[in-house]
């Protein structure tokens, strides 16, 4: 009888099962809520990388073409391609005048539906950011380029203001999974630009 009475007293009850089973679930799911959270983190700082890296890619290159380049030309016909104002899109003349080189943004050559930063120069358009990352706004504001500066109303080459054309970019971008947008990263850069030649160089 001593033996039997032994054996019915082992094992687990009911109800410490049933508090068991609630202390692993309550641990399960705190810890799986903090995987996922780490998980997004990981996306939402790869989206930020992606974005970040597309961007300040873009705007050193608009620097480095535009500080060599030139908004005027001085060779054959009087002509000048930045302009005053702030637009989305900028064309002007490589150092040596023989070609033009644009910049704008436009919808990226694939099916993403993304918009890019796309470059010119001659006649065929390549992208410099990733599909991957949606521009969602370019902007050139260009100043001190009016073709006035460098030439007078007879098209005759005159001294020029000795003020550089300055161009003040700026580019805002959106990076991650376009349905989770707790999970998508935005950047913004601005920058600031001037040719390296005065007006008054041109002739």
């Amino acid at each position: 009888m001593r033996k039997l009475r032994q054996q019915k007293n082992t094992g687990f009850t009911l109800l410490e099962m049933i508090v068991a089973i609630g202390v692993f679930i309550v641990v399960v799911t705190i810890s799986l809520s903090a995987f996922l959270n780490v998980h997004d983190i990981q996306l939402k700082m790869s989206a930020f990388r992606a974005a970040n890296d597309n961007i300040n890619f873009a705007i050193e290159t608009m620097v480095r073409d535009i500080e060599e380049g030139r908004c005027s030309r001085a060779i054959g016909s009087p002509d000048t391609k930045c302009g005053d104002g702030s637009n989305d899109e900028i064309k002007f003349y490589t150092f040596n005048e023989s070609d033009e080189i644009s910049y704008k943004r436009d919808f990226c050559a694939g099916s993403s539906g993304n918009k890019c930063i796309k470059r010119k120069e001659g006649v065929i358009w390549s992208n410099i950011t990733s599909d991957n990352v949606n521009i969602t706004y370019l902007n050139f504001e260009v100043s001190n380029s009016n073709l006035s500066d460098v030439y007078n109303s007879s098209g005759i080459f005159q001294s020029g203001d000795n003020k550089q054309p300055l161009i003040t970019i700026t580019v805002e971008g959106v990076a991650g999974d376009e349905n989770k947008p707790k999970l998508q990263s935005k950047i913004n850069v601005q920058a600031s630009v001037s040719q390296r030649q005065l007006d008054a160089v041109y002739q």
